[in-house]
């Protein structure tokens, strides 16, 4: 790893399997080591793009166990909502290849693998595509340490049919596990941490931190040279529609308006038919926004009817609810609880 690497991103030097006191400690020299010998490049990147000592979101605790994770796997159907007002809903499947729609923008293509680049996309009257040199070893199972080295070829073509072409190095490491707190609760996450360069120069960093309990990552961090940083937090993920029929979807909503009155924190109630269509619903924080209304982040656990590939779906999406009326309403633009 370099220097520049090194100052732009302390944190990517974690490695597994060590005490936390040991890791905190080496990390601690290596930062004395890299402010001591790092040349003044280096140390211009770290300070404009801000990621040596940026706050990713987390409850304080690391170097927890977790299970390597495998791919993510989505449906058509379902939508993905974000702080920002983003709606991402998933338009259909080929294999590894997911088919997007940003709900009132437009559609693009990804892989299961969302750390590798959009393959198509269209933006401003502009069509991109980003194909992948080689074959890069892959991230996948998540697991503390692993490591990448990514050549993206971007080729973009204006309306009037004139194209540009760069390649892109990436580098990308999961860094470490942290318990990641966002207004929808909080969950055990493999934090993976992707740095750009530029002839040599750190010029772009990207972080997710992905919860195996959702499938999904639940905090998306951009940074780019002298530009303000992006940060997208999920706060929902709805199901497909096709996957429950009416009568259960009616029997979901009564145990989401249940779960979110009565019961504690943690505290699970079924719903659904045990031959078909199942799961339960839990209730995850509670607080209080600006308006004074009471709002609460819960999990829906699916358990889809039938099986694919010879087994059982089971599926978490979690959500915001807040109380208005005496009824609980989706409460994606919510506030999100005081720290």
């Amino acid at each position: 790893m370099t220097d520049a690497e090194a100052a732009i991103d302390p944190a990517i030097r974690k490695r597994p399997g060590a005490a936390r006191f040991a890791r905190q400690l080496a990390t601690g020299l290596a930062l004395l080591a890299v402010s001591a010998c790092a040349g003044t490049q280096d140390r211009t990147s770290d300070n404009d793009l801000g990621i040596a000592n940026v706050d990713v979101g987390d409850g304080g605790n690391r170097g927890i166990d977790l299970a390597p994770a495998p791919l993510p796997r989505y449906a058509a159907g379902e939508r993905f909502h974000y702080t920002d007002g983003r709606i991402e809903e998933v338009l259909g499947l080929d294999g590894d290849r997911v088919f997007w729609r940003r709900v009132g923008g437009s559609d693009f293509t990804g892989e299961r693998d969302f750390i590798l680049p959009r393959t198509a996309w269209v933006w401003r009257g502009k069509a991109g595509s980003d194909v992948l040199e080689g074959a890069p070893p892959s991230l996948w199972p998540l697991q503390v340490g692993k490591a990448t080295r990514l050549s993206v070829r971007r080729t973009v073509t204006d309306t009037d049919g004139q194209s540009q072409s760069s390649l892109r190095d990436w580098r990308c490491r999961v860094a470490d596990t942290v318990l990641t707190k966002v207004r929808i609760g909080a969950f055990e996450t493999y934090e993976v941490r992707c740095v750009r360069y530029a002839d040599n120069n750190p010029v772009e960093v990207r972080i997710w931190h992905y919860a195996p309990e959702v499938a999904h990552y639940i905090r998306y961090e951009r940074r780019l040279h002298r530009r303000a940083p992006l940060i997208r937090e999920l706060v929902a993920i709805d199901p497909p529609a096709d996957a429950m029929s009416q009568r259960v979807r009616a029997q979901q909503a009564e145990a989401v308006q249940q779960s979110l009155e009565q019961q504690p924190q943690g505290a699970a109630i079924p719903w659904g038919d045990p031959r078909g269509a199942n799961g339960a619903v839990t209730p995850l924080t509670t607080f209080r926004g600006g308006d004074g209304r009471y709002c609460r982040s819960y999990l829906v656990t699916l358990v889809a009817e039938g099986a694919r590939d010879g087994q059982t779906i089971t599926r978490g999406y979690p959500a915001l609810a807040c109380r208005e009326a005496g009824q609980w309403l989706p409460g994606y633009q919510r506030e999100a609880p005081a720290s």
